[in-house]
């Protein structure tokens, strides 16, 4: 029978090979199948969360916003005329999700600017760096209905490649967000933006379960009591605005913004642990299924093999699917995919530690020998 300091550092050793392995992995591109990767190669159990509650029929609805797109080859005119319509409709606020290129007119544009000062809270694009010369016509101190939001929210730094997060605080201190969308929040609901604020994230997921009312341009004069009183966000889904994310390799940009708008209109925020508290659960569940493993192959003799094969299955769809309840109701972001990686590697964890243990024993009886070899 081993000694339970043997066992002890047995299923330390176990652990920590099982939680190497697993954290090597997702670290290597993986482009198929249930551990979807992005473009960077690092893999993140929030795509897996998202693909099953896409599943579900637990989608929230979010009537505070509306998206209507615009052709892809709109223009001023197709604009200045969903605008004068949109006027008709009296919505909360528009956010302008679109970029005016080609030819000016000055005919056309004084109609764009007419039909945009018949509505009230109007937020135009606009970027950190520079603003496209097809707007600047919009920004003077005469249009004092007109803000500003930045259309950026591709940020992710080592993440760059999927969306999943948005900036949550201001441009270089200034009075400007980062997300178009955001601006129509802070104009109409501004407690909202401070608890945004007072969070004191750097980045913020952007909580993607959600479903909206869209509209075609076409459509504005049909559902004028569905768009009034709410925040319109505007746009054309154009074939080079589309973007990765959890939920959809080719999501508009102009969805994104309302994804993010609406995950801190309706304060449905996606919350996470620190990385470090995430390790030491990994590694703690790890260590008591390498436990379990050990005291099979001391206890069970012939059919430790199969209980080892059956407890692995059992604890993978087990943290699965708690994981998944986790997150769907309580709106917290754990990265088990460590987890369900490090248990699926624990039993060959434990078969190198056995190989290893016999390998250094042959060296010693080896050495031994020829000890004994010598003193003959």
């Amino acid at each position: 029978m081993q000694s339970k300091t043997k066992i002890f550092f047995k299923v330390i050793i176990v652990s920590l090979i099982a939680f190497t392995f697993a954290k090597c992995l997702v670290m290597i591109p993986l482009d198929f199948g249930f551990f979807s990767s992005n473009k960077s190669g690092k893999t993140n159990q929030f795509d897996i969360y998202s693909d099953l509650i896409k599943r579900s029929d637990n989608i929230t609805y979010d009537d505070s916003i509306v998206i209507v797109s615009l052709p892809e080859k709109a223009g001023r005119a197709e604009l200045a005329e969903t605008m004068n319509m949109l006027a008709d409709c009296n919505p909360a606020a528009i956010a302008m999700d679109i970029h005016l290129d080609g030819e000016k007119d000055a005919a056309t544009d004084s109609l764009l600017i007419a039909s945009i000062k018949k509505n009230k809270n109007v937020i135009i694009p606009s970027f950190p760096d520079k603003n496209p010369d097809s707007l600047k016509f919009l920004i003077h101190p005469g249009n004092a209905n007109i803000k500003h939001g930045i259309v950026n929210l591709d940020n992710q730094g080592e993440e760059n490649g999927i969306i999943r997060t948005f900036l949550p605080y201001y441009l270089n201190g200034q009075d400007t967000l980062y997300c178009i969308a955001l601006e129509a929040i802070k104009l109409l609901y501004p407690e909202k933006i401070e608890k945004l604020k007072q969070r004191g994230n750097d980045h913020e997921y952007i909580n993607y379960m959600k479903e909206f009312s869209c509209y075609n341009y076409t459509e504005i004069p049909h559902f004028a009591d569905e768009i009034a009183g709410k925040i319109v966000i505007l746009g054309a889904e154009t074939a080079d605005d589309v973007h990765y994310t959890p939920i959809d390799s080719k999501l508009s940009g102009l969805k994104i913004h309302a994804y993010a708008a609406s995950t801190v209109m309706m304060e449905d925020y996606i919350n996470r642990p620190p990385t470090w508290l995430i390790n030491v659960i990994t590694f703690i569940i790890l260590g008591l299924f390498s436990y379990l493993q050990v005291l099979y192959s001391i206890r069970a003799g012939k059919f430790a093999g199969f209980l080892v094969r059956l407890s692995t299955y059992l604890f993978f769809f087990i943290f699965l699917v708690l994981g998944f309840i986790i997150f769907h109701e309580y709106s917290l972001y754990i990265e088990t995919v460590w987890c369900l990686l490090g248990v699926i590697f624990s039993p060959w964890a434990l078969d190198i530690y056995i190989l290893l243990e016999a390998f250094i024993s042959k060296i010693n009886n080896r050495i031994n020998q020829n000890t004994n070899n010598i003193n003959i």
